[in-house]
């Protein structure tokens, strides 16, 4: 199974901070999959490697958790 990250971004203001971004996982095909949106904490002196990561590992547990539900 392929997969990428897109959408990477950090915010910081009033209505809080940290990552937001899409995690979509192909399989079979390109024409098969399944996108996940995550958020995580922000740190700012992450790498960006750190940061896929982190929400590279968020999506897999979002997508087992939304699985054990049916």
């Amino acid at each position: 199974m392929d997969y990428h990250i897109e959408d990477i971004t950090a915010f910081d203001n009033d209505n809080g901070s940290g990552i937001i971004a899409r995690v979509v996982f192909h399989y079979e095909t390109h024409l098969k999959s399944i996108s996940v949106n995550v958020h995580i904490p922000l740190d700012k002196n992450a790498s960006l490697a750190v940061i896929e990561s982190r929400v590279f590992e968020e999506a897999k547990k979002q997508l087992k958790e939304l699985a054990g539900e049916f």
